[in-house]
Parts: C-alpha cells; sequence; structure tokens
C-alpha cells in the first residue's frame, strides 16, 4: 500500500466525516458550526484536488482493496453532498420565508404577483 495512496483514502475519509457533520449542523440551523465545517471541508477538498488525476495516472500502481476503499469513500462524499445541497436549499427557503420573501412583496408588504388576493400581508399572521 502506498502512503501517497493512503493518504488519499485518510483525506477521503476525512472529508466525508466533515460532510456529515454539515449535515447535522444543517440539520441543527447551528451558523457557527456549519461555518467551521465548510472552512474545513474547504481545506480537505483542497488537499484532495489532484485526487483524481493521481488515481487516473497510477491506475496500476495502486492495489485493489485500496483503490476500492478509495472509490466507496468518493462515492459516499458524492451521495452526502447532494443530500446536504438539498437541505441547505431548504434552509435558504426556510429563510426567505422568515424574511418575509422579499422577491414576492414590495416594500409595502403588497403582493407583486395577481395570485394574492387581498394584495397586502395584513391578516395573514
Amino acid at each position: 500500500m502506498s502512503a501517497a495512496a493512503e493518504a488519499h483514502c485518510v483525506e477521503a475519509e476525512r472529508l466525508l466525516a466533515l460532510l456529515e457533520e454539515e449535515r447535522q449542523a444543517l440539520r441543527a440551523a447551528d451558523l457557527d458550526r456549519l461555518i467551521r465545517v465548510c472552512r474545513e471541508k474547504a481545506q480537505a477538498l483542497h488537499q484532495l484536488g489532484g485526487l483524481l488525476t493521481v488515481l487516473r495516472g497510477a491506475a496500476g500502481t495502486i492495489p485493489p482493496a485500496q483503490r476500492q476503499r478509495l472509490h466507496q469513500a468518493i462515492l459516499h462524499c458524492q451521495r452526502q453532498t447532494r443530500a446536504n445541497e438539498v437541505r441547505a436549499r431548504r434552509a435558504r427557503g426556510a429563510m426567505q420565508a422568515l424574511h418575509g420573501m422579499p422577491g414576492h412583496y414590495d416594500a409595502r408588504g403588497r403582493g407583486r404577483y395577481p395570485t394574492a388576493r387581498s394584495g397586502n400581508l395584513r391578516g395573514l399572521a
């Protein structure tokens, strides 16, 4: 097992752990934790930046078990990233709703779309 490939496996698994922590921060709406995790995630992604290039170039030198471990870690990272993106979109939508959805109402609270019955927000709360 090469030391470089082992380092990539460890870094990919670290990224997966950070993605799980990001999921927990999104679920808990913990902004401080989310900011910290995103910084750490950016560093991990930077360190993994050349991973695919290295794997393609060293395909024959990485033992099959290690290659499989790395492949599984990358697949898990991709799935977790997609799930976290969905959670982040939901959180953004909730924040927009809490802030009055500025795209749907003008400064006076009047609806911008013809579907608004009364034309304003009064009586909705």
